[in-house]
């Protein structure tokens, strides 16, 4: 049940309108009652305020911002538990849009403005993994675009990034076998629940992130978790500049870096992969198309696209979700027709981590595998207001 406008939480925080609702939480616009400031607060709902592992993680976006000081990552200024008993996380108010309604409303972006926010968001992951944060959950809903004279992106929803306890003395929170994230945004290892996952999880995000706002399509398609689980092991994909023939030069090439399926193929870095787009932007990508095909012939990389890929679906609806126990899986992949030497790997894509299980379905965008956000939430379309900064 939603908080009623008007009434004071923890005898500071004012609540003057919900933003947005989720299964897992709520964001309300609050006035602190003392200094007078107008935030955004967060709160999971009761139920999930004893599942120790979540509240973890809904508490990991609230240090993610202190530990990273950067102004592409969403401000917090106070976490804790409310009179109620339910954990909070007040943060910076945006006026602004998700990137994922932006996209609605013009889904092929010009190639300025797209390399515009996904430099923005480099600039911002670069200081994460500085930090030792790996945020592993990078999607059109995590990108706020901040209103202004110039689009300002703001990075959100930490809530399930891996932290790095050499750097940031916190432990990591995912089992062995979980598969956390978004299916569409995430790379093989990342699929099939890889433990050893490291910066190149969020250089492939990125890349994919670049290629839809481009062609207005995500790069791989299916309709259940299994298939699309194999389109993405496989990293055959419609290349970019089939997609947009009027791709600076070089472009095309740098997505592909970035996406390739073996990660060791990928840019090590966001800091590389954001050089290269520069260099594209600044009309040297020939050079850099040159550059990255030598590289592909000394290591005797496979290729990350494909001519031919077949038209799997242009609904734009979810995978449906997965079945939940591996004798399903195994008789979904066969009635999908997918090849036995798939199976291993499908299986292990959709092996579910408990703790985030519930959050499957609650936005939109998000399919059979957990989306890890602790507080998903929904916009309210009666909001009024641009404000927001729900993850």
């Amino acid at each position: 049940m939603g908080i009623e406008p008007g009434k004071t939480l923890s005898g500071k925080f004012r609540v003057i309108r919900l933003l947005g609702e989720g299964g897992m939480g709520a964001v309300y616009e609050v006035e602190h009652e003392f200094t007078k400031h107008r935030r955004a607060l967060k709160t999971l709902h009761g139920e999930f305020a004893a599942n120790a592992r979540i509240v973890q993680r809904f508490l990991n976006e609230a240090s993610a911002a202190g530990r990273i000081g950067n102004p592409h990552i969403i401000e917090t200024f106070d976490a804790g538990e409310l009179d109620t008993g339910d954990p909070y996380i007040v943060m910076e108010l945006l006026d602004g849009k998700p990137w994922d309604e932006q996209l609605r409303q013009k889904p092929r972006l010009d190639f300025d403005e797209a390399l515009d926010i996904i430099l923005q968001a480099c600039d911002g992951i670069a200081a994460a993994h500085d930090s030792g944060i790996i945020h592993r959950d990078l999607k059109p809903e995590n990108l706020f675009i901040v209103a202004g004279d110039r689009p300002f992106v703001k990075i959100l929803d930490f809530g399930i990034s891996k932290f790095d306890p050499e750097l940031t003395g916190s432990s990591s929170l995912t089992q062995e076998g979980s598969a956390l994230g978004t299916p569409f945004y995430m790379p093989p290892e990342q699929v099939r629940g890889a433990t050893d996952v490291d910066k190149r999880v969020d250089v492939y995000a990125l890349g994919v992130l670049l290629y839809e706002s481009l062609t207005g399509s995500k790069p791989f398609y299916a309709d259940t978790l299994p298939h699309l689980a194999v389109l993405i092991h496989e990293g055959k994909y419609p290349p970019l500049d089939q997609r947009r023939p009027d791709a600076p030069p070089g472009l095309g090439a740098v997505v592909a870096k970035a996406m390739a399926v073996d990660r060791d193929d990928r840019f090590r870095t966001v800091r590389e992969f954001a050089a290269a787009l520069t260099e594209v932007r600044e009309g040297k990508g020939a050079g850099i198309a040159g550059t990255l095909a030598l590289e592909e012939m000394s290591v005797g990389a496979s290729p990350t696209a494909a001519h031919g890929t077949p038209d799997l679906n242009s609904s734009g609806s979810a995978p449906t979700e997965a079945a939940g126990t591996p004798s399903d899986v195994k008789s979904e992949t066969a009635a999908s027709g997918i090849e036995p030497q798939h199976a291993e790997f499908v299986t292990a894509a959709t092996q579910v981590d408990s703790a985030t299980a519930a959050s499957l379905g609650d936005s939109a965008g998000q399919a059979a595998v957990p989306v890890g956000t602790a507080a998903g939430v929904e916009t309210n379309a009666d909001a009024g207001s641009k404000k927001s900064s729900m993850p």
